[in-house]
């Protein structure tokens, strides 16, 4: 008769050593290309990143809207030299501005504000300010912490501007 061997043990497999936990973070007041640049290395390592954009006023811009072309545009600086107001200048470059005359950017709205009270004083009516918009992005997404270091690599600074997200 046969013996049959006895049952052999289950091998002893040891248990995967648990990730780190990912933590949520963020990092604003970033550029377009380094928002970019984080986005495109968080999906390398299969993390899926919210992005958002902000906009804020750079500066405060006094001006009268584009004329017709250049010629309307400089008979426009014309009439602002005879009331006065010399301090203009042509926009020249294509776009939805140009042939506008600029009569001043400031970085407070009061002090654009103050300009426009003088040159209305002066008989300038069709002035008017207008914010100039600086957009930054933010990026956020969970993220284990063995893998912050290779994350931030991305793009210079980025390990300044990181904080917990919010909720």
């Amino acid at each position: 008769a046969a013996v049959e061997p006895p049952p052999a043990e289950p091998a002893v497999v040891p248990a995967p050593s648990p990730a780190p936990p990912a933590l949520c973070h963020a990092w604003g007041d970033l550029s377009a290309s380094e928002a970019d640049r984080l986005a495109q290395r968080l999906r390398r390592i299969g993390i899926t990143a919210a992005r958002s954009r902000s906009e804020t006023p750079e500066a405060w811009w006094v001006r009268i809207p584009p004329q017709r072309n250049r010629s309307e545009a400089e008979r426009r600086v014309v009439e602002l030299n005879l009331l006065g107001v010399s301090d203009t200048f042509i926009v020249q470059e294509s776009g939805p501005n140009q042939n506008a005359v600029s009569l001043g950017l400031f970085k407070t709205e009061n002090r654009a504000r103050i300009l426009l009270g003088q040159l209305r004083a002066k008989g300038v009516d069709n002035a008017g300010i207008e914010p100039r918009m600086s957009t930054s992005y933010r990026i956020q997404a969970n993220v284990p912490a063995n893998e912050l270091r290779i994350v931030e690599s991305a793009a210079p600074g980025l390990r300044a501007r990181r904080q917990a997200c919010t909720r």
